[in-house]
């Protein structure tokens, strides 16, 4: 992909990867602590039919910090780099705290979704389901290399595949001029989870008003989205479909 900046209000310059491309546009927003590249291997798959731009929200990867991490002001950023781009009509796909800003975006500038995609969040989230991710972001402050995370990360996770890990792990963490490696997002203030539950309680609310195609995802094993409370926000969509990836 070629890499891009875009300027947006309150001095933030974001990243964003584009896929180049002749189909529909479609905008991938990632989760929290994670970057633009979480959404490699599903570009290389849908680069052929789309027009893909996966982005770094504020505070994370190869974009500005800040100190405003309010979620109507990320959904403008993205708002704001739709029309800087020239488009007016985009798919929004976003996972985790990204599918949240993406909703946003429906929500507030209605007229450029043409679809909504989120992947495993809705109302009805396991905020313990989470523990084990956020531990583990929380445990390593730094590394003295990349393989030390990737050993961390596997033992968090002994199923996973070491050699996506280890490709994941590389595009989430930088090196400072000490040598050691730390992630690449805004580490001086903690998440406010709290705030961010309160957004995803509000889901239901904001997206049954609009009439406009949805699609959920979540993954069979998820621990954080119950297959209970997916199923009921699908169904208090005008326009949803759920499915379930094994």
């Amino acid at each position: 992909p070629t890499t891009r900046y875009l300027d947006v209000p309150d001095g933030v310059r974001l990243r964003l990867l584009d896929w180049g491309g002749q189909g529909i546009p479609v905008f991938l927003l990632h989760g929290g602590a994670l970057t633009a590249q979480t959404w490699d291997y599903v570009c290389v798959g849908l680069r052929a039919a789309y027009r893909l731009f996966a982005f770094d929200l504020r505070g994370h990867g190869g974009s500005s910090w800040s100190d405003n991490y309010q979620i109507d002001r990320m959904a403008q950023d993205i708002a704001d780099s739709a029309r800087q781009l020239g488009i007016s009509a985009v798919h929004l796909v976003g996972m985790s705290l990204g599918g949240v800003v993406a909703a946003e975006v429906a929500s507030q500038y209605s007229s450029m979704a043409k679809t909504l995609t989120l992947v495993d969040v809705a109302p009805g989230v396991v905020f313990e389901g989470t523990a084990t991710m956020r531990e583990f972001f929380r445990r390593i402050d730094s590394a003295g290399s990349v393989e030390t995370v990737v050993e961390a990360a596997m033992q968090t996770n002994p199923a996973g595949d070491r050699e996506r890990i280890a490709y994941r792990m590389a595009t989430l963490l930088r090196q400072r001029d000490d040598g050691r490696w730390v992630w690449r997002r805004d580490t001086r203030q903690p998440t406010d989870f709290q705030r961010l539950l309160a957004e995803v309680a509000l889901l239901g609310e904001k997206l049954s008003r609009l009439d406009l195609p949805m699609l959920l995802v979540r993954g069979a094993r998820s621990k954080a989205l119950p297959s209970e409370a997916a199923c009921a926000f699908v169904r208090s969509l005008r326009d949803g479909r759920l499915v379930e990836i094994t």
